[in-house]
């Protein structure tokens, strides 16, 4: 099932600050520069033994989408275009999975998205800051993002 990472496991702690929902935790990031893309933001959540969040339901985008709002106390969100969080459809165009092989059953897209640019270059789920999802490519130099991860609770 999806990643497994044996990295030394003091790292694989959920990080202070994260905040609880359902038993899971999460925790928004700013990326760490301005080179960051969704892999490398993929990597950094698995590095810290989490992994990009999933969305399974709309308490939970509602949680997520609260988390990324809050997150405007320091940043300007205006200045924002998305959130990344764990979905893709990288492997197959249209067929929207979770990084952990799941399919993706609950969407709440935008208006025009998915794929109102270029589809086949836009494999990467964003939340954008008025609480819709959009698909984003791996890496925009125009765009500023966030990423959300998620440590499973035992």
């Amino acid at each position: 099932m999806g990643f497994s990472y044996s990295e030394n496991q003091s790292e694989n702690e959920t990080p202070s600050h994260a905040t609880v929902f359902n038993g899971n935790f999460y925790k928004v990031f700013k990326p760490n520069s301005t080179k960051s893309n969704f892999n490398t933001m993929r990597d950094r959540c698995l590095k810290m033994g989490g992994h990009l969040a999933y969305i399974e339901t709309p308490e939970e985008h509602k949680f997520i989408y609260s988390l990324i709002l809050s997150f405007g106390k320091t940043t300007d969100l205006r200045k924002l275009n998305y959130a990344f969080v764990g979905g893709s459809d990288a492997q197959q165009e249209g067929q929207w999975k979770w990084l952990n092989g799941e399919n993706i059953n609950w969407f709440n897209w935008g208006n025009n998205e998915p794929g109102n640019a270029s589809p086949e270059l836009e494999d990467f789920l964003g939340i954008q800051m008025d609480g819709t999802w959009c698909d984003a490519r791996l890496y925009s130099k125009k765009h500023k993002y966030l990423f959300v991860c998620e440590w499973e609770g035992n």
